[in-house]
């Protein structure tokens, strides 16, 4: 028969061992969270605008509404391919209004020109919030937008999707897959909604 003695020390040993794993699973999970973590070492620039700066006219629903041209710096080690994100976080409803999804841009590109074809990048277009594979330029409805393009950096060289991807459907495919990304913000006001200069 155990004695009491050895009972308590039975359960202390089986606190500690406890502890430890706990310890351990907490250690791991953070391990796991690191890995996780997206760089932003690499630029997103753009001819046509600065940062936080107006996007020209050419580029909306106003004037040709073609892509500005975009080029980012070298992108993290590892890179095999990029994705490509453009959305207005002002759209009306709080609900942010997707303007264009392109993935599978080759690891080699460094730019895109105005009014660039996914075709000839050997890229791949998604839909906007529109339901159109296509880029949609800047319409906000009444005051000033941010128009957010967000380049991401992957570890794969293609991601499984088709031209009927949206927003959710890449960020879903991107989880796991990011090595980095960079971010540019540029803003727009349609000319009939600007404040009248006295």
């Amino acid at each position: 028969m155990m004695t009491n003695k050895a009972y308590l020390s039975m359960i202390v040993c089986m606190i500690m061992a406890t502890s430890s794993l706990e310890a351990l699973r907490r250690r791991g999970a953070a391990a796991g969270k690191k890995k996780q973590t997206v760089s932003t070492t690499f630029v997103l620039q753009s001819s046509a605008f600065a940062r936080n700066g107006e996007i020209p006219e050419e580029y909306t629903c106003d004037g040709r509404d073609v892509s500005p041209p975009l080029r980012w710096s070298p992108p993290p080690k590892g890179t095999k391919s990029f994705a490509l994100l453009c959305e207005d976080p002002d759209a009306v409803g709080g609900k942010v209004w997707v303007h264009w999804v392109l993935f599978n841009i080759p690891a080699n590109i460094r730019d895109l020109p105005a009014g660039v074809r996914a075709v000839s990048i050997g890229a791949v277009e998604g839909m906007n919030s529109w339901k159109t594979m296509k880029y949609g330029g800047p319409c906000p409805p009444l005051k000033k937008h941010r128009y957010v393009f967000t380049v991401y950096a992957l570890n794969v060289s293609k991601l499984p999707l088709t031209s009927e991807a949206n927003r959710g459907a890449l960020k879903r495919a991107m989880k796991g897959r990011q090595l980095g990304k960079a971010v540019l913000v540029g803003r727009y006001q349609r000319p009939k909604n600007r404040p009248r200069k006295s």
